[in-house]
């Protein structure tokens, strides 16, 4: 006997679970909202939102290197044309160099 009746007890209990969830479904707003919290609770617990910003952040900071990458190899190839001008080359010469044309004058001074 007190098989059958712990049986009925689950059975009424299924019974108001059941009742309870035709409740919640007859309602259209109820049933909007229990969408939208199910779908948050699955992005959430997913971690597939995480994951999205942090593919976005990955993003942003390759995306700020290409340019930094596309500025110096702009300058690297300024530098290349200048280099290959005969008037720059010897200008750097005598800078850097110090370099003489033919008919420059040399002063040295000692220091004493």
């Amino acid at each position: 006997m007190c098989s059958n009746h712990s049986f009925a007890l689950k059975l009424r209990g299924m019974r108001s679970f059941g009742e309870k969830i035709t409740n919640l479904l007859e309602s259209p707003t109820r049933v909007g909202v229990l969408c939208v919290v199910l779908l948050f609770v699955g992005v959430v617990f997913n971690k597939s939102l995480w994951r999205l910003y942090q593919i976005h952040q990955s993003k942003q900071v390759l995306l700020s290197k290409i340019t930094e990458e596309s500025d110096k190899t702009t300058k690297l190839k300024q530098q290349l044309d200048q280099l290959k001008n005969p008037a720059y080359i010897e200008k750097q010469a005598r800078e850097r160099l110090e370099f003489l044309e033919k008919n420059d004058l040399l002063f040295v001074f000692s220091e004493e």
